[in-house]
């Protein structure tokens, strides 16, 4: 058993096997409407030194946009969103419509191709009310 292991290892060694791959630091993360938060999105070395990186949001209907394309932000995002370290995304202030799921897609030039997925909870202001 210990051999077809060996083997197994040395034939993916030799024969270039990688494993291309995305994550990001949390797949949840909730933020108050109004404040700003940070998407992270990192990727394996296999992709090289200047991958393709996309951020794409599905709201809670499915409608899919994408955030950004082609390594800037899309018309709509572009006077609150900014990517940082090549591939984060930086909300400067979120709304309610901002409520989903972004999906980070990295691309390499050889068309490999991973994605992770963060789901966005953007909180509503609380409001107390006096019952008399």
């Amino acid at each position: 058993m210990g051999r077809l292991v060996w083997l197994f290892l040395f034939l993916c060694t030799a024969t270039g096997v990688s494993s291309f791959s995305a994550s990001t630091a949390s797949s949840n993360v909730k933020v108050k409407e109004n404040e700003g938060v940070d998407l992270t999105c990192s990727y394996s070395a296999d992709f090289g030194s200047s991958p393709r990186v996309e951020w794409k949001f599905k709201n809670k209907k499915g409608s899919l946009t994408y955030v950004v394309f082609d390594g800037n932000p899309t018309a709509s995002y572009s006077t609150r969103v900014s990517m940082y370290s090549g591939s984060n995304l930086r909300f400067s202030k979120v709304t309610r419509q901002d409520n989903g799921e972004y999906t980070c897609e990295v691309s390499s030039s050889n068309s490999q191709l991973a994605q992770v997925t963060v789901v966005l909870t953007v909180l509503g202001k609380q409001t107390t009310s006096l019952h008399l």
